[in-house]
């Protein structure tokens, strides 16, 4: 049986590498936490937050890659946002919150 170069997913490989990578950047962080007894909470949210953004950049990135190899374009990407499940009876799929929070991190203002 062929497979057509296209029903392969040859990017997941890198992206499950960096998400593994961000991961172990979280778990350092944890141990920060535990062994300096002035880092808390709120040091590590303002740490953390950084690495939550490049996670959910590089799920947006092979996400709109993905739809650009099926689809060969990204014409109305938004519309195949809201292939798959509701997330929490929010109206809204895990993809379109990805997404979203994806832009949040790339286009929030600091004061």
């Amino acid at each position: 049986m062929k497979t057509h170069w296209r029903s392969v997913d040859y990017r997941i490989e890198s992206l499950s590498q960096t998400i593994q990578e961000l991961e172990t950047a979280v778990q350092e962080l944890r141990k920060k936490e535990k062994e300096i007894h002035w880092y808390y909470g709120l040091w590590f949210l303002e740490e953390v937050e950084h690495i939550y953004g490049l996670a959910f950049i590089a799920l947006q990135n092979y996400i709109n890659s993905s739809i650009y190899d099926r689809f060969q374009n990204l014409t109305k990407q938004y519309l195949k946002y809201k292939i798959g499940k509701e997330f929490n009876n929010s109206g809204r799929t895990k993809i379109e919150l990805i997404i979203a929070l994806a832009n949040y991190y790339k286009h929030r203002d600091y004061p």
